[in-house]
């Protein structure tokens, strides 16, 4: 008997949170079954990034439901403090991966027997190779949409890049997400001044 298996991927947000309330509102209508991030959520020259040492987009990603991010970019004590219990979205980084259901996910590939391995480092072109799962880079505003029929072994089904249309209206609960997130990092930059 096989299974079907949807995933959505975000990648290169670059610390852009007024894309997250569109990208909501597009992605509840689609319903993936793991959604994740290939990195590049937060950039340094972004100021709440800095202020929050890459901390404030994967705060927001994990308010959207994320199940794992590419977290390569956070400083280990960061990501070990996010990860004791913060946060519900798995942080992956070399090193850290996750197992949820039918999937491990992790930065490299790995063998696994029975899993599929869904590599969130972003890959040239979307294919599988066996069990591994590599997926296409996409860009800001845009989402990866990958069915994976599964059966004896997995068969790639379909994979589409979706441009978020511009019209697409903001979710009200992401854009509360988004400015309490605005919020912490302008206290981590107020305590950060007050030290000086």
């Amino acid at each position: 008997m096989s299974k079907q298996i949807t995933l959505m991927y975000t990648a290169n947000l670059r610390g852009d949170l007024t894309v997250l309330p569109r990208l909501w509102t597009w992605l509840k209508a689609h319903r993936p079954d793991y959604l994740i991030d290939l990195g590049e959520s937060c950039a340094s020259e972004v100021w709440h990034c800095a202020v929050t040492g890459g901390r404030s987009m994967l705060i927001a990603l994990d308010g959207l439901g994320y199940h794992a991010v590419n977290a390569s970019q956070l400083a280990p004590d960061d990501r070990d403090r996010l990860a004791e219990g913060l946060l519900s979205t798995a942080l992956i980084a070399p090193g850290y991966r996750r197992i949820k259901d039918y999937c491990v996910f992790s930065v490299e590939p790995i063998e696994r027997a029975g899993l599929l391995n869904v590599i969130l480092t972003p890959a040239t072109d979307t294919h599988l190779d066996g069990t591994r799962l590599f997926l296409a880079s996409v860009m800001q505003g845009q989402i990866g949409s990958v069915t994976i029929l599964w059966g004896d072994l997995p068969t790639l089904h379909d994979h589409t890049i979706h441009t978020i249309p511009p019209d697409t209206p903001p979710d009200a609960t992401i854009s509360g997400i988004v400015d309490f997130v605005l919020s912490e990092a302008r206290y981590y930059q107020k305590r950060s001044t007050d030290a000086l």
